[in-house]
């Protein structure tokens, strides 16, 4: 259920972009945020990246020059969290590049957030397909980066996905100190999964490996994973007293097993002859996905439901951008969603179940959810992407303007 626009107006500034190095026309293609650290990531036409730490827009209104830059080519980058106990939380960036000599390969590069700069981390892992280059201060992955390669993170966690390989690897990462001036990054092979089908996008969550794929949605669960593995080492090790360390699991995509399942969209969202593939991924919650699908449709996915089952929000334009900002403590859920030209709706989603990040719970029905429009945005630019800062405030890049709007 919807209900009608009210007026509201946005605190609206639009940032001075900052020159690049090698030029002074600076073209933004696309941008990360990362709301833990506000790091902000601007990835240049050319494909490198500028790394700017305790990102302020409301406060700044022009850039400074960068004090981390990652050069070109990249190909795929995303921020990763690294959370050990009751340690503070750790800030990475990774970020791929392609290699093609002397053999098609992916070089993998790690960031690590200290003292307002991104600095690079050596990589320690055992695996025969991870070489790592001291030169260059990362690995090179013997993989082929293909048309499409997806890098996505989660807590502790990294996948990638290779089209060209038709396979994803998931790593578990752990922080490691030598000394007080040196700091390890050790990179374990958790799981390779076989892939099947084709696959648009992939997301790590709420201890979920989640896929979106043509007409649904696929959902590994980590812990289920993690369990197996390590029942299948202590039966290869029987008595033996010896600690256990258990392989790496191998899988394919559509098998079933470790509890994987397969959600398909309502029968009513696929349009005969058209496929709804789905594109983009967040969690609002523990128990509830919300997915953007290719013919312009916002789904949830309520994951609580004993069946499992997607709920079509009823909007009334095709969606063709979408940002998600999960707030655990808040009652009422909050979208970002676009028609991909000039405007941007702040969407409120409020009904579900309070009790929705008690993983342990299963909801007899999903409950009744609905949604209103509760801002809009309207720009002069077509818009390129839209991020959220935090519950309240977006980021927009038009065509070579940056924009930041916050909500009263």
């Amino acid at each position: 259920m919807s209900t009608p626009l009210p007026e509201f107006e946005f605190e609206a500034r639009q940032l001075t972009l900052p020159n690049h190095v090698y030029t002074q026309s600076p073209q933004i293609s696309s941008f990360l945020y990362d709301p833990i650290s506000n790091s902000l990531a601007l990835r240049y036409s050319d494909t490198s990246f500028a790394l700017y730490p305790s990102f302020s827009p409301f406060s700044q209104v022009s850039f400074s020059a960068p004090k981390s830059i990652v050069p070109s080519p990249t190909s795929a980058a995303s921020f990763l969290h690294l959370r050990t106990g009751s340690c503070p939380v750790e800030t990475l960036f990774i970020v791929s590049s392609p290699v093609l000599r002397p053999s098609p390969g992916l070089f993998l590069s790690f960031y690590l957030l200290r003292q307002e700069r991104f600095v690079k981390l050596k990589i320690i892992s055992k695996h025969k397909d991870l070489e790592f280059d001291s030169g260059k201060c990362g690995i090179l992955f013997k993989v082929n980066n293909g048309v499409s390669f997806k890098l996505s993170t989660g807590v502790n966690m990294l996948s990638l996905y290779s089209a060209g390989n038709a396979r994803i690897w998931v790593f578990a990462m752990r922080l490691t100190k030598e000394d007080a001036n040196r700091e390890d990054l050790k990179l374990m092979k958790f799981a390779v999964i076989d892939c099947n089908l084709p696959v648009f996008t992939v997301e790590i969550f709420s201890g979920l490996l989640v896929l979106g794929e043509e007409n649904g949605v696929r959902v590994f669960s980590l812990q289920i994973m993690v369990n197996d593995n390590h029942k299948k080492a202590k039966k290869r090790h029987g008595k033996n007293s010896e600690p256990v360390k258990p392989k790496s699991m191998k899988l394919r995509q559509d098998s079933g097993n470790v509890g994987a399942f397969f959600v398909p969209f309502e029968d009513k969202d696929v349009i005969a002859g058209k496929s709804a593939k789905a594109l983009s991924l967040h969690p609002l919650s523990s128990g509830c996905i919300v997915v953007l699908d290719s013919l312009g449709n916002v789904h949830l996915l309520h994951l609580k439901h004993p069946e499992q089952l997607f709920e079509r929000l009823n909007l009334s334009m095709k969606t063709q951008k979408m940002a998600v900002l999960r707030d655990a403590s808040s009652v009422n859920h909050k979208i970002w969603i676009s028609d991909g030209s000039h405007t941007v709706h702040l969407l409120k989603i409020s009904g579900l179940n309070a009790s929705s990040d008690d993983t342990d719970k299963k909801e007899s029905a999903p409950a009744e959810v609905q949604t209103s429009v509760t801002q809009a945005i309207f720009t002069s630019e077509k818009i390129q992407e839209i991020l959220p800062l935090d519950a309240d405030s977006t980021l927009v890049l038009g065509q070579g303007s940056l924009f930041a709007y916050r909500a009263p």
